[in-house]
């Protein structure tokens, strides 16, 4: 039997309302990145190369949020005197994300944040460097739901309160933003992801130290009429995680991380009545993502 550790998130109560993450898209044959017909939301490339999503459950173990004060007035009757209430809510540097991702800021040359219909903010090194706590995400709630950009004190051309994607170079040519706050690059319109083309798709994303290595789908494992179940390890080393160095595995579910496991031969099944699930171990646990370390 396995020996897991579990935890229990109020947060699950409050989601009834979450706002939809992604838009709808159509690209054009003759852009980089074509192809794409809708954006899955909250994805992070590095040069091109996907390295993490922005969801509160999936980001690198050790980023600290800064918490600010939110004031909200009471409700109140005539005469009354006007009340108000404070809550300390968490906000994320980018440049603590960076770091958290294993990233210098003296390699990184820019940092572009997309927005709904092909916007974009874009944030060069210096502006890091100088406004460490203006460039700012949060979540729509406060630990869960869609990442939000916040800008201050510099200049931005736009705003949008859904991120659909942050994409970070450091060795390759980052496109540049357009007067009407849009990216091109070497003269075409960007649609997609700039070197990526189409956005992260759905599936079963496994993390090691901080940074997406793969992402499981089903289609993808080899038919078998045996047995639903695959073995982890087997699976992993197909995809090209090196598993010799692990020693816990963390699940994620719902936007949750619910069990740590001790790394060991593990069987993993895909859940026939939940698409983008898998169950893990004897104790059939679910997971939408997996988070593996080689360190406690």
């Amino acid at each position: 039997m396995l020996g897991l550790s579990a935890c229990h998130d109020p947060r699950r109560a409050a989601r009834g309302n979450e706002p939809s993450v992604g838009a709808a898209a159509t690209a054009s044959s003759t852009a980089h990145g074509s192809g794409r017909n809708r954006w899955r939301g909250g994805g992070v490339y590095l040069d091109g190369e996907p390295i993490g999503v922005l969801r509160h459950a999936e980001l690198p173990r050790g980023l600290e949020p800064i918490w600010e004060t939110q004031r909200r007035r009471l409700p109140f009757g005539p005469g009354e005197e006007v009340r108000f209430t404070e809550t300390k809510v968490p906000r994320y540097r980018i440049t603590d994300y960076l770091s958290a991702l294993g990233l210098r800021l003296d390699d990184v040359v820019q940092v572009h944040l997309h927005g709904a219909r092909d916007s974009a903010v874009v944030l060069t090194r210096e502006d890091l460097r100088r406004h460490p706590d203006d460039l700012l995400f949060k979540f729509a709630g406060g630990t869960f739901g869609k990442p939000i950009p916040i800008i201050r004190t510099i200049p931005v051309g736009t705003t949008f309160d859904d991120l659909i994607a942050m994409t970070i170079y450091i060795e390759r040519k980052p496109p540049r933003l357009t007067e009407n706050q849009t990216l091109e690059l070497d003269g075409l319109p960007i649609r997609g992801i700039p070197y990526h083309g189409e956005p992260l798709r759905e599936g079963v994303r496994v993390y090691v130290d901080n940074r997406l290595a793969t992402v499981l789908k089903r289609n993808q494992l080899p038919a078998t009429s045996q047995s639903p179940h695959s073995d982890l390890g087997s699976v992993l080393a197909r995809h090209g995680v090196p598993t010799s160095k692990l020693v816990s595995v963390e699940l994620i579910h719902d936007e949750v991380r619910t069990a740590t496991l001790p790394w060991s031969p593990l069987e993993f099944a895909f859940n026939e009545g939940a698409s983008g699930e898998i169950v893990v171990g004897s104790h059939r646990l679910p997971a939408n993502s997996i988070a593996l370390f080689t360190h406690r």
